[in-house]
């Protein structure tokens, strides 16, 4: 069965959104949380086996999710355990999320924390909602400190 949209929505709503010009932050920002991205899960996934098979496959994506999502935790939180001590600047990234922009309590850390007892999915889930609040010049120091510097040449 297949749903229409009806022609006044889409003349009205979509095509104006869709024909407006996108400020050059934004479309950076779009470029970059991909690009980086990639660049985080090939550089990962360089530390497996190239010939694998489709169980090993799903052990190293899982591998790969969970040291992201540490990773990342560690890196927004000044690489403290944020269980013990959540730091201002993990706080700030926090706040930029619309939902928690004027929240200046200790709730907002709340959903990290229960984060680290999600499953595997939501985990991969939460990593790229945080990686989406890094600025560009955050995720590449990001790259930078958790994967560029770990290389021996």
């Amino acid at each position: 069965m297949r749903i229409r949209i009806p022609q006044d929505i889409i003349s009205q709503h979509i095509m104006p959104f869709c024909y407006c010009p996108k400020p050059p932050e934004l479309l950076r920002d779009i470029r970059s949380f991909i690009e980086d991205y990639k660049v985080v899960k090939n550089c990962s996934l360089m530390f497996f086996h190239i010939n694998e098979d489709e169980e090993e496959a799903i052990i190293n994506r899982n591998a790969f999710i969970m040291s992201f999502f540490l990773n990342i935790i560690n890196f927004c939180n000044d690489d403290k355990d944020v269980r013990e001590v959540p730091t201002i600047k993990f706080g700030d990234i926090l706040r930029r999320h619309v939902k928690n922009k004027n929240n200046y309590s200790m709730e907002v850390y709340d959903h990290v924390i229960m984060a680290y007892h999600l499953p595997i999915k939501e985990k991969e889930r939460f990593g790229k909602y945080l990686w989406g609040l890094l600025t560009p010049e955050e995720r590449t120091r990001f790259i930078n400190v958790y994967y560029v510097d770990n290389f021996d040449y």
